[in-house]
């Protein structure tokens, strides 16, 4: 049996038979290559992406359970996934398109200073704009085009008709 458990090979190349602890750090120039699963463990495990050429900067880790990339250079989280499975971005999407995806798909859109808050949602099939601090529905319109408001509608430049008007009430 060959018992080298730790060989230079004449042109650098260094193996070992077994694990490799290293307790003071490795520095590594090149790539690495490995098979299997990359383990990292401590309190706030973190992988630090450094561009050499250009800023910024980027850390990957997992902070008190959540998942977060944060840009170091300007000391921003940019994406997070907390532990409920809540995602928080900073900064602008400039492209493409966004899907939300659920049995009642909803965009809600809270101001964090002053009241109203607002939804824009696929009530089974039916598009709604809700105020969602009080719970009514402002703007609804069903797959078959009726389009229904909720309390008063002010048109400030007149209404156009095509076709029958037909009402309760006076017109």
């Amino acid at each position: 049996a060959n018992s080298n458990r730790f060989v230079i090979q004449s042109n650098g190349t260094t193996s070992t038979a077994g694990n490799l602890d290293v307790g003071a750090g490795c520095d590594v120039t090149g790539n690495i290559t490995a098979t299997g699963d990359l383990t990292i463990s401590s309190a706030t495990p973190k992988i630090f992406l450094t561009d050499t050429g250009d800023n910024p900067d980027f850390v990957v880790k997992n902070q008190n359970g959540a998942f977060t990339v944060q840009d170091t250079t300007n000391s921003v989280d940019r994406f997070v996934i907390n532990s409920s499975g809540n995602v928080t971005m900073g900064g602008h999407i400039t492209s493409g398109d966004i899907t939300l995806s659920n049995s009642l798909p909803t965009l809600k859109l809270n101001d964090t200073n002053n009241n109203d808050d607002f939804e824009i949602r696929n009530d089974n099939g039916t598009f709604t704009i809700r105020n969602s601090t009080d719970g009514n529905d402002m703007i609804s319109v069903a797959s078959n085009n009726t389009t229904t408001f909720t309390g008063n509608c002010d048109f400030l430049a007149g209404i156009d008709v095509t076709g029958a008007i037909t009402g309760t009430g006076d017109v």
